[in-house]
């Protein structure tokens, strides 16, 4: 599986927990370019600006946590995918 889609790259851990959870990569793309809810987690000189988007597609709910960094302008997931049944 390639690690980057459009302006977003991957992990091997996030597209491990992608596969597992039946996530593809347009939809994270979905998340983070048109979320629902955003917020702020922390903010890094080398890490760029760490975010969680919050989005519901089709009936599920979808949490990622994104690194922008500026430099590359490209996103960075490496950490939380989660699907859930909740709305927000």
């Amino acid at each position: 599986m390639k690690n980057s889609y459009k302006n977003i790259v991957f992990t091997k851990h996030a597209l491990e927990r992608m596969n597992k959870r039946s996530i593809s990569k347009d939809k994270i793309w979905q998340v983070i370019n048109n979320p629902d809810k955003t917020l702020n987690k922390s903010s890094n000189r080398t890490k760029g600006v760490t975010k969680k988007y919050l989005k519901e597609l089709s009936g599920r709910s979808y949490q990622v946590v994104a690194s922008y960094l500026k430099q590359e302008k490209k996103y960075l997931i490496n950490q939380k995918l989660t699907l859930s049944s909740e709305v927000f």
